[in-house]
């Protein structure tokens, strides 16, 4: 397997990523991990995060 290649493609699909994605991927990991301590939290890092996946 070509992993220059490989980590070329990834760097450059990283590079292409717009903060917006990389606010709803955060926002969507905070939310599982606020459902896993069971925190009302969960709630709102959950639906930010859909509504920026949707407007993206």
């Amino acid at each position: 397997m070509n992993y220059a290649l490989f980590l070329d493609t990834f760097i450059q699909n990283v590079m292409d990523t717009s903060l917006l994605e990389f606010i709803a991927a955060a926002l969507g990991i905070a939310s599982v991990w606020y459902a896993k301590k069971a925190n009302i939290l969960v709630y709102p890092t959950g639906i930010v995060s859909v509504l920026v996946y949707v407007y993206i």
